[in-house]
């Protein structure tokens, strides 16, 4: 009986840490990894899907209402701090490197809810996603 009672206080304390309003310590955020599947069960709740490859790249395939923001680009940093930071921002690149690192970046730019594409689009096209090509 007493392991129930331990479990009902933390499920208690995480709701309640999780719903009092306050805002998020920067310094415990995480940028969150998913599976394809995952990503693409949540990319269309009214997110900024990003995707951070060249233009080139872009141009060749990508996903559907993906906006681009070349990783590699002079301007990175500061073109991503114009997106706006009440959105979930979705990121992904070929194959998951630029875009785990896109994902820090704004993350420290305040971006609170920031998801990376394991595997890129090079994964989602394994699974037979759709691509705009």
């Amino acid at each position: 009986m007493q392991f129930f009672q331990i479990l009902y206080v933390v499920a208690l304390t995480a709701i309640f840490s999780t719903c009092s309003g306050q805002p998020q310590d920067p310094q415990t955020l995480q940028v969150t990894h998913l599976t394809t599947a995952e990503f693409a069960a949540i990319i269309n709740n009214g997110g900024i899907l990003l995707d951070v490859r060249t233009p080139n790249e872009y141009r060749e395939a990508h996903l559907e209402n993906a906006s681009e923001l070349d990783y590699y680009s002079n301007d990175f940093e500061k073109n991503a701090l114009a997106l706006p930071k009440d959105k979930d921002v979705y990121v992904y690149c070929m194959k998951g490197g630029r875009s785990a690192s896109a994902s820090e970046i704004l993350l420290k730019q305040g971006h609170p809810n920031v998801y990376n594409l394991l595997g890129g689009i090079h994964g989602w096209e394994s699974e037979g996603l759709p691509v705009v090509e």
